[in-house]
């Protein structure tokens, strides 16, 4: 504000003073309150012009066809540009709140000031009460309005650096996020839930864990069925060790289960490692009957005991032999000592997967005996009521009628 404003005013106010006409001082304060007003106005229109010059909206450049040398360019990390992602409001809100502060908070200064000034030498302290009580409250939105636009606009600023950090990936870590703008991890965290709650970033979200950004609704919509998941398998994981602690017996079916399909596993890998076919056919079959072997012991821990030896013994040999067989395909040379070795594992391949095959046989051979011996009681059963055709023949009368002998 020009200082020749307070001059006049401290000149009206002392020249009221010394000739104490009241009236003389009113006409003269209407003058100088009048020329304020109009000042205030001025820097007001001179505010919103430098803000409208200083926003100028992105031009889309024309589109043309890239040429084979700039496929590279093109692929690489790009600055912050219009093509990428952009917040979805926040500036605006925070221009025009800092603008408006901006206005009235000089605004509202001056009027108290002149207000007091003009009241205190009239000695009006009722009118210079109701003053303050009106442009106090004013003094103070228009400072909230400052603080709250310049915080609106820092986050704007930071959502925008957010977004040319993620670029066009579906997902960012919120910790690279952090160390990429030298922010602390949770302070980073709790600022995009604060802009995706007030909808800056759409579509946007964060998962439980607050610990990653997905930018996509499909890549969100996965998160979620992996988070199902994992609840489902720890509650089932949950519920198995609390059957476990309960049950001793449970407890050691699922520790061999477990061992069990570490092997199957690790005989898978090998697996894949070797090219040679008729040694992966061998395999296959090997993985295919120690699964069905532990499906079989899992739906009846009875018969658990029955392939102790094959675990303590069985199947730590062959998973050895079947490293030894992968080392030694591995080896750029082959020998003579290797080929023999490899010739020899191979037959023993097939020799253990008839051992194999033997055992998961003798695994049903109890219900196998069980149902032999359900088939012979229903069988005496039908006998005894003479349902069977061979117990009793059919005859018919004339009538119709049947009878039996």
């Amino acid at each position: 504000m020009d200082k020749r404003f307070f001059t006049n005013l401290n000149d009206v106010v002392r020249k009221a003073a010394t000739s104490k006409n009241m009236s003389e001082l009113g006409h003269n304060l209407d003058d100088v309150v009048s020329e304020v007003i109009s000042t205030v106005k001025d820097v007001a229109n001179q505010a919103n012009q430098n803000i409208s010059t200083s926003y100028k909206p992105p031009v889309q450049a024309e589109w043309k066809r890239p040429q084979s040398q700039e496929i590279s360019q093109i692929m690489k990390p790009a600055a912050y540009s219009p093509q990428f992602r952009i917040p979805s409001r926040g500036k605006a809100a925070g221009i025009t709140l800092t603008t408006l502060g901006c206005v009235f908070t000089p605004l509202s200064a001056i009027v108290f000031l002149i207000l007091g000034i003009i009241f205190l030498a009239m000695g009006s302290f009722s009118a210079l009460g109701t003053t303050a009580a009106v442009t106090l409250p004013l003094l103070a939105l228009s400072i909230t309005f400052i603080i709250a636009g310049s915080k609106l606009r820092a986050r704007y600023r930071r959502c925008r650096e957010y977004l040319r950090l993620a670029g066009t990936a579906e997902f960012v870590s919120v910790r690279e996020l952090a160390e990429n703008t030298r922010q602390d991890p949770f302070f980073v965290a709790k600022d995009l839930e604060k802009m995706i709650r007030k909808k800056m970033i759409s579509p946007a979200y964060l998962d439980q864990q607050k610990t990653c950004l997905m930018l996509d609704v499909g890549t969100y919509q996965q998160y979620l069925a992996a988070q199902k998941a994992l609840e489902e398998r720890q509650a089932e994981e949950e519920r198995i060790r609390k059957e476990c602690e309960s049950n001793p017996q449970r407890a050691e079916l699922y520790h061999t289960i477990q061992e069990g399909k570490e092997y199957i596993r690790q005989i898978k890998e090998a697996n894949d490692a070797i090219p040679n076919e008729d040694i992966s056919n061998q395999l296959f079959c090997l993985e295919d009957i120690t699964t069905r072997i532990f499906a079989h012991v899992e739906k009846r821990p009875a018969k658990l005991p029955e392939i102790s030896k094959f675990m303590r013994y069985y199947l730590p040999t062959t998973l050895k032999l079947v490293n030894a067989y992968r080392e030694f395909e591995s080896q750029p040379v082959q020998g003579e000592n290797i080929s023999a070795a490899k010739t020899e594992i191979q037959g023993a391949l097939v020799t253990i997967n008839r051992a194999f095959e033997n055992l998961l046989d003798s695994l049903f051979e109890n219900d196998a005996l069980d149902i032999s011996t359900d088939i012979s009681v229903l069988h005496t059963m039908l006998a005894q009521e003479g349902l069977t055709d061979s117990d009793f023949s059919r005859q018919s009368d004339n009538n119709g009628n049947t009878s039996t002998k």
